[in-house]
């Protein structure tokens, strides 16, 4: 709801069926994990997002739950072995969880969902491909380089996997990872991935001219 516009945490708690003080903790959940940020009208709190990369994330997170998991657990099998009393979500109750906005749970969720699903089969949807990099923008935008270029590198390992070396969306992603490295001053690594992308992306042109 905050990427369509600022809101008030009464605003937002009216919205989304929750009480004021619910809605509260929430959002300062949110700002602690930097994700919204918050400003004082006289006696109220309106909140927005930290960046339109923060919305990139929420609408990732939702597709892996929306359109590749027809029931979620929190924990999975292959995760956690034995799941007596943990709970279950359907892909629509975890959309509305995630509409309400938890950062920290969104965060976990994806972590093992991920770690779920490479653990059954190796190799990585393409919406967890787009989740990772998603976080890893997200991690960038909070200043928080090591913890980008993880993300980012963990990336381009799922899309590698699950389009293969020719993927444009792997180019992408080495795109990404060149510019925060020239962010933080590694200008020899940084030209090495973008040299990579630009092979890439001219393999991929020379495929097309000759189909």
């Amino acid at each position: 709801m905050l990427a369509q516009g600022e809101r008030s945490v009464e605003e937002l708690a009216a919205e989304i069926s929750q009480s004021v003080a619910n809605t509260s903790q929430h959002l300062q959940v949110l700002a602690r994990a930097g994700l919204v940020q918050s400003r004082r009208e006289r006696t109220r709190i309106i909140y927005r997002l930290a960046s339109d990369r923060v919305a990139e994330l929420w609408a990732a997170v939702r597709d892996v739950a929306a359109r590749h998991v027809a029931e979620v657990s929190l924990l999975a099998d292959e995760y956690l072995g034995e799941r007596g009393g943990v709970e279950h979500l359907s892909a629509e109750e975890l959309a509305v969880r995630l509409e309400r906005g938890d950062g920290a749970e969104a965060r976990s969720l994806l972590e093992r969902a991920v770690a779920a699903w490479q653990g059954r089969n190796g190799t990585p949807r393409i919406p967890f491909a787009q989740s990772l990099r998603a976080l890893a923008t997200v991690a960038r935008d909070q200043r928080r380089p090591d913890d980008a270029e993880s993300l980012y590198r963990r990336s381009m390992r799922a899309w590698e996997i699950a389009e293969g070396p020719e993927s444009p969306e792997l180019a992408t992603t080495l795109e990404a990872l060149a510019t925060l490295l020239r962010s933080t001053r590694r200008d020899a690594e940084a030209t090495q991935l973008e040299d990579q992308a630009k092979a890439i992306r001219r393999r991929i042109r020379e495929e097309r001219t000759s189909a």
